[in-house]
């Protein structure tokens, strides 16, 4: 009987342990994984625009365009606007264009909206819309540990 209730227990612990450690940390592993692939992405696809434009005189109606045709200048799943857990949205302005990845699933594929301009400046913004621009080698944090800047208002237009 003692043996049955010691067993029990170990199983009750081993499962609370997977609950309450383990997931919360494989998804934040995850998070983490594909707000770097986005933040990345938001890079190839700025280079991207601009061999377009340098090579057709103008930049390409969305992103599809940039995955079809020879050369491809990005690959199929990033033309289609999806990648690891992030969506990318198009948009033309007077200026040139806006890129931005926003996450599939809030807090589970991602925590940050990246924007991505003509200029390649690279913004990332939080589901507030506080904003901060980002670096060349910019790392992405874990859940638990807050980013080096702080963030100012107005990311989102």
């Amino acid at each position: 009987m003692k043996k049955i209730f010691i067993a029990g227990v170990l199983f009750v612990l081993i499962g609370w342990a997977f609950k309450e450690i383990f997931i919360p940390n494989w998804i934040a592993a995850g998070m983490v994984a594909n707000e770097y692939k986005a933040y990345l992405s938001c890079r190839t696809i700025h280079e991207a625009f601009d061999t377009y434009k340098n090579t057709h005189g103008t930049y390409p109606e969305g992103l599809a365009a940039l995955g079809s045709g020879a050369p491809a200048y990005l690959s199929k799943g990033l033309a289609r606007g999806k990648t690891r857990g992030y969506r990318y949205y198009h948009e033309v302005t007077p200026s040139g264009y806006v890129v931005r990845a926003v996450p599939a699933k809030w807090n589970y594929t991602g925590r940050y909206i990246f924007h991505v301009d003509g200029r390649g400046t690279i913004t990332v913004c939080d589901k507030n819309a506080e904003c901060g621009p980002l670096g060349d080698n910019w790392q992405p944090r874990r859940p638990s540990m807050p980013y080096p800047y702080k963030l100012g208002a107005g990311c989102i237009e």
